[in-house]
């Protein structure tokens, strides 16, 4: 495929596949057209002689929820273009979307998976976010689901996917995957469920340059229970990565993520990860996670509305498996006219046969929103992270923070100004940046 963007088509096709079904009527679909002017005195984030630039952005925000049958969808997504007016970059077309569609060919016995992500992830993870350093990324998951029913409240399920991994820049990260997963599951009442699963995916570098193939064998329990105050999704075991002609590489599994609602206004949230992974399997979440995950990628300042449009991710987009370690709190708080969140987080990625990269960040980000008047909201957000690169003897911190002012003319349509701060200091040369945004944009919500 010569365009990352036509990658965004394998979404298309589910939206299209949904809404074409007879029970296409139980489908939910929504739309934002949005469209505004960036300027920037710093678009390509130089540390010195900056260019100046104003940026024309429209784009597409949608999603898709279909709960039928014999067809259950999540979709979320963006489709945004970018037009440099100055002409100091080439103009961009870039998607950032999630969605699982699973078609029912057989009730309760086969179902097809259908599933796509696409990304902007950076091209060198240690450069500045320039336009010339942002590329589209592709995972796309295709295969059936056979369902056995083994008493009143157990089940058993077999998955055999085939998964094709993709970047626009970088083809080490292009690969072919084939993955299969045995689960036993039974219901313990009905808010809690455990099971018993064992997979294992094989994983082939369809570039000469890439890292090398490897076997992902993993075992492990998992348990959920969703209570009306608590809710809690765990999974715990061993994992093991077989590779060609490099040692193994086992280490324990573990991924929590808990919630607590403490009172109608607020909530707080806990995850973590202790987990032998790479950039594609990170980058594939559950139906139920999909809107988290278009967050997590998402412009940080999108929960409280400066930029609507699509940001760059932190992914390393190359071949290279890693240990992640980390663990993520979020306190939110809405009530009245005030929303509220503040979230710390920490990280480590322990790279498996190249360390270069291996780092550790801390940071943590907040935002506050506050209703001047019925149609008219104030909104503030900061940022800031640290990243150690221990093999490189290098630190990098970044500090982000804005303002907004959102207006709402009519049901349908509303206005953005914001106003945005970015800069980053780096041990490293040349790394050092500061930018300074200006937007304004006008959205058509359906």
């Amino acid at each position: 495929m010569k365009s990352g963007t036509l990658r965004l088509s394998a979404c298309a096709m589910m939206i299209g596949a949904v809404l074409v079904t007879p029970v296409a009527s139980a489908a939910q679909f929504d739309y934002t057209l949005y469209s505004g002017i960036l300027y920037s005195d710093n678009i390509d984030l130089a540390p010195i002689q900056p260019t100046r630039q104003s940026v024309f952005i429209p784009g597409l925000n949608f999603s898709l929820a279909q709960s039928g049958s014999s067809v259950q969808a999540d979709v979320i997504g963006n489709l945004e273009y970018r037009d440099y007016l100055g002409g100091a970059f080439s103009n961009q077309t870039f998607a950032q979307a999630a969605g699982v569609v699973n078609w029912a060919i057989s009730p309760q016995r086969l179902v097809m998976n259908l599933a796509d992500y696409a990304n902007v992830e950076p091209v060198a993870s240690l450069a500045a976010d320039a336009p010339s350093n942002q590329q589209q990324t592709n995972v796309f998951v295709l295969g059936p689901t056979l369902q056995f029913r083994l008493g009143p409240t157990t089940n058993a399920q077999a998955t055999l996917h085939y998964i094709n991994t993709y970047a626009q820049k970088t083809p080490d990260f292009n690969s072919s995957r084939g993955a299969a997963k045995l689960e036993l599951i039974n219901d313990l009442n009905a808010t809690t469920q455990v099971s018993a699963n064992v997979s294992s995916q094989h994983v082939r570098f369809t570039s000469t340059g890439g890292g090398p193939d490897y076997t992902d064998n993993a075992i492990y329990a998992r348990y959920t229970s969703q209570l009306m105050q608590f809710g809690i999704d765990t999974l715990a075991g061993w994992s093991r990565l077989s590779f060609n002609g490099f040692p193994t590489a086992s280490e324990p599994l573990l991924r929590l993520t808990a919630s607590y609602q403490a009172s109608l206004q607020s909530q707080l949230t806990l995850n973590l990860q202790n987990a032998l992974t790479d950039a594609a399997q990170s980058m594939i979440a559950p139906a139920q996670q999909i809107a988290t995950e278009i967050a997590a990628t998402a412009r940080p300042t999108n929960a409280f509305g400066t930029m609507p449009g699509i940001a760059t991710g932190s992914d390393v987009i190359n071949s290279q498996t890693f240990l992640q370690r980390s663990v993520e709190a979020t306190y939110a708080y809405s009530a009245g006219r005030v929303t509220l969140s503040v979230s710390p987080n920490y990280s480590r990625f322990i790279y498996q046969n190249e360390t270069t990269l291996d780092q550790t960040g801390r940071g943590i980000s907040a935002g506050l929103a506050y209703r001047l008047r019925p149609l008219l909201t104030l909104s503030a957000y900061a940022n800031a992270e640290r990243l150690n690169y221990t093999n490189l003897q290098r630190r990098d911190t970044a500090l982000n923070y804005g303002l907004s002012l959102i207006g709402r003319r009519t049901q349908n349509w509303s206005w953005r100004v914001s106003l945005d701060h970015r800069q980053r200091s780096s041990t490293a040369a040349g790394q050092d940046y500061r930018a300074n945004e200006i937007y304004f944009g006008l959205m058509y919500r359906r």
